[in-house]
């Protein structure tokens, strides 16, 4: 992908915005001649819910649909109006006017302008090749990119160094930066929580001060030359052997862990069945080959990165080995 077709992608959601509600006596869900609207309270204009929005709601306040579809529209109101006062502030995410969806507020989430974020990324690394880009979130994108870094973890087995980033142009999460690695042999992708971890921003400045964009350059960096320790660590994974009797246990805890079901599932089991994994690195590529050749669902790819990066982490499998829960 190049720039141009990555900021194509994210898009949808520059076409957002987001608003936090502090809950107060006269905050209201109402039910009109055009469906749920939500009257905040505090002066500002009422906010009509879509139907994805309505839903949201029900889900954040915990109404099931069919007990709020059995309500007169006052009790529904009253209701809806009572669980949600339980939450006292909340965030809306807005569409073309309406609420589409319904979130609690994170602390430091901060807003980050896609197309700044690339230009600070290229700054920082020089020539990028941008892997993957989607939507794990309505309101969150993330960004796979390359470098021109190369190493092998095994002779013939080459990666090349990366960086994932993840953000929300309207506020709504914490950005992260996480060191990324692709496997040549079978491209591969897959992140690393060993170097850096989510991002608590303290700076106060919003999206636009500058002491953002110096963590984004900083960072992106020192998640970049982390590279060497990712290799490392596959590497010591190579060592890790896993014996054919452990095999079926360690690969459907690894399936669980990453969330991949169904025929996903039975496509990787497929697959170790035909080239059986000899140790922990052939485990943790059976799951990153999940997230880069099998999985299309954002959420889903997200899950499993995140997955094949804890496998990975020395720290984690010094402590216990996160897919078979033995101390090492």
């Amino acid at each position: 992908m190049n720039k141009t077709e990555v900021l194509a992608a994210l898009q949808p959601l520059t076409e957002l915005a987001s608003k936090r509600i502090d809950h107060t006596p006269s905050t209201k869900v109402m039910v009109a001649d055009r469906g749920i609207v939500l009257k905040p309270g505090n002066g500002s204009h009422h906010l009509e819910l879509s139907k994805e929005g309505a839903k949201s709601m029900m889900d954040y306040i915990g109404l099931p649909i069919g007990t709020a579809e059995a309500l007169k529209p006052d009790t529904f109101s009253r209701v809806a109006t009572e669980l949600l006062e339980a939450h006292k502030s909340y965030q809306v995410i807005t569409k073309q006017g309406e609420v589409i969806q319904f979130g609690k507020p994170v602390k430091d989430a901060i807003s980050v302008h896609p197309e700044k974020v690339l230009k600070v990324a290229e700054k920082a690394l020089g020539n990028i090749d941008y892997y993957r880009v989607c939507m794990p979130r309505v309101d969150t994108g993330m960004i796979e990119l390359l470098g021109d870094k190369e190493e092998a973890v095994a002779r013939g087995d080459l990666i090349k160094a990366g960086v994932f980033l993840e953000f929300s142009p309207i506020g709504t999460i914490k950005p992260m930066v996480q060191s990324y690695a692709m496997r040549l042999a079978c491209t591969n992708g897959a992140t690393s929580n060993s170097v850096l971890r989510e991002f608590t921003f303290t700076g106060g400045e919003g999206g636009e001060g500058d002491n953002i964009w110096q963590w984004y350059r900083k960072s992106i960096k020192e998640a970049y030359r982390g590279f060497s320790k990712i290799v490392t660590s596959y590497q010591k994974m190579i060592e890790e052997g896993v014996r054919p009797e452990d095999r079926a246990m360690m690969l459907e805890a690894l399936l669980k862990q990453a969330g991949i079901k169904g025929m996903f599932a039975e496509a990787v089991r497929a697959q170790a069945l035909e080239t059986p994994p000899q140790n922990a690195f052939d485990m943790h590529n059976l799951i990153t080959w999940a997230s880069s050749h099998l999985l299309t669902e954002p959420a889903q790819i997200r899950r499993a990165l995140t997955a094949g990066a804890h496998f990975s982490d020395e720290t984690a499998h010094r402590t216990a080995c996160p897919v078979c829960h033995r101390s090492n």
